[in-house]
């Protein structure tokens, strides 16, 4: 015969069971609603008025050979946008995903487009290669060339003590016929329930010295 008490004992963690995975089914969805409205994005205003659209007929004119310094640089944050001034930005951490030890006044990278959607980047000391990465890529209609190298990182545990971090990059030419490279970074995080993030664009414009690769 069984006792009413182990019935009843049965009953309750059967019950606290069904409570625990009812919570963690809510934070698994709060988690993936997190992952998708945090996400970084493009501000234009940061880039349209200087951009010179790509487009499938003329997408090779991107190739060529770049001063590894940028010569100018912007940044957009809470609809804003201001000039930066002295900031010195390479773009091995951009698009390499690394930050390489190099005296900039005599580096320089080599921009090509390898296939419809691969495109590479390789950074040389005068004829001496030091690096080079291809990327996967992606021609937009807003005459942007996005790169498939998106960042995006759980740190600690979102809605309690941590956050996601995201952040993504497409580059295009100026006017002029220079690189430009535009970054996206985006911080959701929570602090036991209370929110706050950080979200900006940087662009930055690199010199073309020699259009033939």
């Amino acid at each position: 015969e069984i006792m009413p008490s182990l019935v009843g004992s049965e009953m309750c963690i059967r019950d606290s069971t069904y409570f625990i995975m009812k919570k963690l089914h809510k934070i698994i969805l709060a988690l993936l609603v997190i992952s998708f409205t945090s996400c970084a994005s493009y501000s234009n205003k940061i880039s349209k008025d200087q951009q010179s659209e790509l487009t499938k007929s003329n997408i090779h004119s991107i190739e060529g050979v770049y001063e590894f310094e940028a010569f100018e640089s912007f940044v957009s944050k809470g609809g804003d946008v201001y000039e930066i001034d002295n900031d010195i930005e390479y773009p091995d951490y951009y698009i390499l995903g690394t930050r390489l030890k190099l005296n900039p006044a005599d580096v320089t990278m080599v921009v090509k487009i390898v296939s419809k959607n691969k495109i590479s980047f390789t950074l040389k000391r005068k004829n001496t290669f030091l690096f080079e990465k291809t990327i996967k890529m992606k021609l937009r209609p807003n005459g942007f060339i996005h790169l498939k190298n998106k960042h995006v990182e759980i740190i600690g545990v979102p809605l309690l003590i941590g956050g996601i971090e995201s952040e993504k990059m497409r580059i295009g030419i100026s006017e002029n016929g220079d690189l430009l490279l535009h970054y996206a970074y985006d911080i959701f995080g929570s602090l036991i329930f209370f929110s706050s993030g950080t979200r900006y664009n940087r662009t930055h414009y690199y010199k073309k010295i020699n259009p033939s690769v």
